[in-house]
């Protein structure tokens, strides 16, 4: 059985973590990532626009400097490449485009070498239909390699990185690598009302949770032992490989009508899935449709369903 090496990253990834707001400027991305810290988040994800890769070494360097800053706060930090899905259909259709995704790689790992170990790379947020994926970003990672032997390295399967299409790779050679799936199941609760991904959630509204089988198609209803099934097969997957694995997208878009408390539960049970799975995570997110920062107000309830008294 293919077996990889035991996991060599120098230090031990927080289990707690959130996602901060896309990221526009040094001072918008700092204020928020110390509010995490203070709120008990010891990692945070940023994402990074298209123009990540078509910018100055100058603008890189300011967010090499963001990265610094938060390492020296004694926070860990992803740096999640999160483009728009007209940049992935370019990767998909133009060698040109795939082929400046992968040197934008190589010139960022080089450029970042100096950062501390505190600082991962994910190579892209759901990668949807890009061909030959997991052989693309094994590509990224060895152009990271190139200057980089020992970053740690996000690595995500195709389409939104869900747990099944995680559990139907083989993990690469190269024990610096942490795999990633999203969780949102299921979405008929999690994107209830949303007018984004598909439409068909658009229209769904006052979906109760746990979830009666009615408004699914595929489960007869889903709760806690629902979650605790997934998340099982994706643990057991990395024990079988003896690989690392962190869930680092998963909420409740509160936007579409969905009630406040049964949100407050549903995040209560995943987050206790992963807990006792030995799961990292980084929730989705802390402002934003699926945040839980209101304006200059942190809700309270949701700190206390992930974890927290409070800050």
């Amino acid at each position: 059985m293919f077996s990889q090496p035991a996991f060599s990253a120098e230090q031990t990834l927080p289990s707690k973590g959130i996602n901060l707001s896309k990221y526009v400027n040094f001072e918008t991305s700092y204020n928020e990532a110390m509010l995490a810290k203070r709120l008990g988040f010891g990692l945070v994800r940023l994402p990074i626009p298209n123009e990540f890769f078509n910018q100055s070494n100058e603008r890189v360097r300011e967010i090499l400097s963001l990265a610094k800053t938060l390492n020296d706060n004694g926070l860990f930090l992803i740096v999640d490449f999160h483009p728009t899905e007209e940049f992935k259909k370019e990767i998909s259709s133009s060698y040109t485009s795939r082929n400046q995704f992968l040197e934008g790689w190589g010139q960022f790992s080089k450029l970042a070498k100096s950062i501390s170990s505190k600082t991962y790379f994910e190579i892209l947020n759901e990668p949807g239909k890009i061909p030959r994926w997991w052989e693309l970003q094994r590509e990224a990672i060895s152009r990271i390699r190139k200057f980089d032997k020992k970053r740690v390295v996000i690595a995500s399967p195709e389409g939104a990185s869900s747990i099944s299409l995680l559990l139907s790779k083989r993990p690469y050679r190269d024990n610096n690598v942490i795999y990633n799936f999203h969780y949102y199941s299921p979405m008929e609760f999690t994107h209830q009302g949303a007018n984004f991904g598909s439409r068909k959630f658009k229209n769904f509204h006052g979906v109760p949770y746990p979830v009666p089988g009615y408004y699914m198609s595929r489960y007869p209803s889903w709760g806690a032992e629902a979650t605790d099934n997934q998340v099982r097969l994706v643990k057991q997957w990395s024990e079988r490989f003896n690989v690392k694995i962190i869930c680092d997208e998963f909420g409740v878009y509160k936007g579409g009508g969905v009630s406040p408390a049964d949100r407050v539960k549903y995040i209560k049970d995943v987050r206790e899935s992963f807990d006792k799975f030995a799961i990292p995570w980084t929730m989705w997110q802390l402002v934003g449709g699926f945040g839980f920062k209101n304006t200059n107000e942190v809700d309270s309830e949701i700190l206390y369903a992930l974890g927290f008294r409070g800050e």
